[in-house]
């Protein structure tokens, strides 16, 4: 009995031995799955695509060949239907495309400051008050 009492306590304490060498020895560098005071606050990228579940292109922030930077929205077949540009020369764009990728309306700044609005196909212009009641509509 007597042995067999010594041979549980010399495995408890071996165990228990064996156990701190092991933290002692082959603990590391601390992990965690936590956020650090010292997380990234800025993406650096030329190009940032945004897709859906299916992997289809559903957005994009580029910088163009020429250095111009946009920002497009693409349907669910990945046509390009909005974009907003600003141009090398200062100018800036924002257009909305139709299905075929037809440009529908545009409104753009020139880069001395000039505004240019165009409508294509059937356009409607309506003004609105603030209560959004119309004021006047076109055609």
């Amino acid at each position: 009995m007597k042995t067999t009492a010594r041979s549980l306590w010399t495995a408890m304490a071996a165990g228990l031995a064996g156990g701190l060498l092991s933290v002692w020895l082959l603990t590391g560098e601390e992990v965690s799955a936590q956020k650090t005071k010292e997380h990234k606050k800025v993406v650096t990228a030329e190009d940032f695509h945004l897709v859906d579940r299916d992997g289809k292109l559903r957005g994009a922030l580029f910088v163009s060949a020429k250095g111009e930077p946009g920002f497009a929205l693409f349907d669910k077949d990945e046509k390009s239907r909005v974009l907003l540009m600003l141009n090398a020369d200062g100018s800036s764009l924002v257009e909305l495309l139709d299905e075929a990728g037809k440009s529908r309306a545009r409104m753009a700044l020139s880069k001395e400051g000039r505004p240019d609005l165009m409508l294509a196909g059937e356009p409607t212009l309506l003004l609105l008050d603030t209560e959004q009641r119309p004021l006047w509509k076109a055609p």
